[in-house]
Order: C-alpha cells, then structure tokens, then sequence
C-alpha cells in the first residue's frame, strides 16, 4: 500500500482557559441545563486555524445535534427544537460578549 499526501489543514489547538471559553461555557450551561464539553482539539477542519492564527481571536464551536443525527450520512439529520436552541445558545453568546 502506498499513500500519498494530496492536500491538508493544520491541526488548531484552542485555549480552554480563555475568558471567551468561559463565557460560552456560562452561556450553554445556562442554555442546555448540563455542564458542556469544552474539548481544545476536535476530529475535523474547520475555520478554527485561521481565527487563532490570523486574526489573534478566540476561538468555540457550539453544536447543536444530538447522538441520533447520523452526521454526514445520507440520511443525516437534526431536530428543529436542537436547532432553535443552539440558535439561542449562540445568541445569548454574542449578546454576552458586546
């Protein structure tokens, strides 16, 4: 077997003890009523890079699935009620930080 490397991202690693973390983390906790997950590297790409390296800003992801989403199936999808409450979540995040 032989592999070759066509194309990539770097890997970003964000800080959890940054004061914007903590402030999504007050927020979601208030939102979803449970304690979030605050993970600094996640499987994926994304943006993430570019905010913390370029632009110097922080950096959070909040989703709004749930375990049966089937996430990038053909039949993937997301509950209406998850939607409308990470919409809040994030929302509320914003108007925290102004």
């Amino acid at each position: 077997v032989e592999v070759h490397f066509a194309e990539g991202q770097r890997a970003a690693t964000a800080d959890p003890d940054h004061p914007f973390v903590a402030l999504t983390a007050r927020v979601a906790r208030a939102v979803y009523g449970t304690e979030p997950v605050v993970a600094p590297i996640v499987g994926g790409t994304g943006p993430a890079r570019f905010f913390l390296e370029h632009l110097g800003a922080p950096f959070v992801s909040i989703g709004c699935s749930y375990p049966g989403a089937r996430k990038h199936a053909p039949d993937e999808n997301l509950r209406l009620s998850d939607f409308v409450r990470g919409a809040t979540c994030i929302a509320q995040v914003l108007a925290a930080f102004a």
